[in-house]
């Protein structure tokens, strides 16, 4: 097995080229069979979140893996190789197995610490094992990733430290709409997401709290859980409900904009009406604050046009302004944002070094079980022969006992050199002691690894580098 992870994220592209790599989950599917059809991927899964697309493989080859998945990334997305490659980024062997770890933790996250990736990652390991395109050593992986992300979570302070894309959005809302427990919310979307944002709203002490949703019952039960109120998604139900809103959170995975300004523009005319026949602005002490509505787009592709942030009196933040907001807040600087990401790359770095340690290990099996059957044709040979040269008339019991004794021989002859060569072949380079191995006792045993020539393990390719790649890479014949 060789492991090559392909990716995009808020890390390497705007959100503009970021919205055309959100896929729907049957999109995901396409692409995860396409990719595992390709001649050199021996398994495949996809994660998709909403800031990220990655796709992580075993594959025989490096280059070879690197145009099966790049040719299937480019007709998924239907972006060019050489547009999208410069928004790519590639890790390989050591690094691979280091940049999923740190995923899983949510170092790379847009809110640093988020848990909520090892959800997504555990439904990409479900998908890949429904759909059969996991490798066992791919399988294995991803759940070595998702236990090493539950440890970073209960062993060290991350939780505590860690900001959801709510909470960053929400910084600047109090002075926006002044005292958050005042306010009405509405959250679109019933999904994983909008549950954490319930409960974030709940947890600040939100007013009242309604979910807006296509299917009923799913906003009944998110609702249930904060004695909020459900309603059932449409054109005019969406309207009358955002009249009603102070504070506005969208994220459902539709393909299309929910929230336009043409939206806006009635619901805001109807909240006008609305304020002519109430005291609440007398009520509410502010009318200026009243009036004014704070919306968050957590979804990609966005849920809310950008338009809506033109409108007097709202004010808009979406998923570029947040990774801006999370870029340069204030949190990144505290101590104990500091020691406890620190101690997660701690776990990080010493998990990586295990893996990749059982990893070389396990590489040097078929050496050693083509050096064990050398051993042991050697010795039936050499049994045979004196079996034959001593004739029928030696006792078949004290032939048993020289056959025993053979074979006792071989064993402690083979012992040493093969747990010598596991242990040495865990160490960087190792491998070198398996190929002597082969070398010395003229072993012939099938490839197991890359066939081609390889970078070295760990590489980090740039754009540059990934548009002009040797060797046989046809990527753009295939878009």
């Amino acid at each position: 097995m060789a492991f090559l992870i392909v990716g995009i994220s808020h890390r390497s592209a705007p959100m503009s080229v970021l919205e055309k790599a959100a896929l729907s989950e049957s999109q995901v599917r396409e692409l995860s069979r396409a990719i595992a059809e390709g001649g050199y991927v021996n398994g495949v899964a996809v994660l998709a979140t909403c800031n990220r697309l990655e796709i992580i493989a075993d594959v025989s080859t490096f280059h070879g893996g690197l145009a099966d998945l790049g040719g299937a990334l480019v007709d998924a997305i239907r972006t060019e190789w050489t547009t999208l490659s410069e928004h790519l980024y590639v890790h390989y062997e050591e690094r691979a197995v280091e940049h999923l770890l740190t995923v899983a933790c949510g170092l790379d996250s847009m809110a640093v610490g988020e848990a909520q990736i090892l959800g997504q990652l555990r439904a990409t390991l479900s998908l890949g094992q429904a759909e059969g395109n996991l490798s066992s050593e791919l399988g294995r992986i991803l759940q070595q990733a998702l236990r090493v992300g539950k440890r970073a979570h209960s062993e060290t302070g991350l939780d505590r430290v860690a900001q959801s894309l709510l909470s960053g959005a929400l910084d600047s809302a109090p002075g926006w709409l002044g005292d958050l427990g005042a306010v009405n919310a509405l959250v679109v979307g019933a999904g994983a997401m909008s549950s954490l944002v319930v409960a974030n709203l709940s947890r600040l002490g939100v007013g009242r709290i309604a979910i807006a949703n296509r299917s009923l019952d799913g906003a009944q039960r998110l609702a249930a859980t904060v004695a909020g109120r459900a309603v059932e998604l449409d054109r005019d139900t969406l309207v009358a409900e955002v009249a009603d809103a102070d504070l506005i959170v969208s994220c459902t995975g539709a393909r299309g904009t929910i929230i336009g300004a043409d939206s806006v523009a009635a619901a805001r005319e109807l909240r006008t009406t609305r304020d002519l026949r109430t005291t609440r602005s007398v009520q509410r002490g502010d009318a200026h604050a009243r009036r004014r509505q704070f919306f968050v787009d957590l979804a990609l592709p966005r849920d809310i046009a950008p338009e809506v942030g033109d409108i007097d009196d709202v004010r808009l933040v979406g998923l570029e302004e947040l990774s801006r907001i999370f870029a340069a807040g204030p949190h990144h600087d505290a101590a104990d944002v500091t020691n406890a990401i620190a101690a997660v790359r701690a776990i990080i770095a010493s998990e990586t070094a295990k893996l990749i340690s059982k990893r070389r290990a396990n590489s040097v099996a078929p050496t050693v079980i083509a050096l064990r059957g050398r051993a042991k044709a050697v010795r039936d040979k050499e049994f045979a022969r004196l079996a034959a040269r001593l004739g029928p008339d030696v006792d078949a019991r004290v032939l048993d006992e020289v056959r025993k004794s053979m074979h006792r021989l071989a064993d402690k002859l083979m012992h040493t050199p093969t747990v010598r060569v596991k242990e040495l072949a865990a160490e960087p380079g190792g491998g070198s002691y398996a190929d002597a191995l082969r070398a010395l006792f003229d072993l012939s045993i099938d490839a197991t690894g890359p066939l081609d020539v390889l970078p070295l393990p760990g590489t980090v390719f740039d754009s540059e580098q990934l548009q002009h790649l040797p060797g046989n890479i046809s990527i753009q014949e295939k878009s």
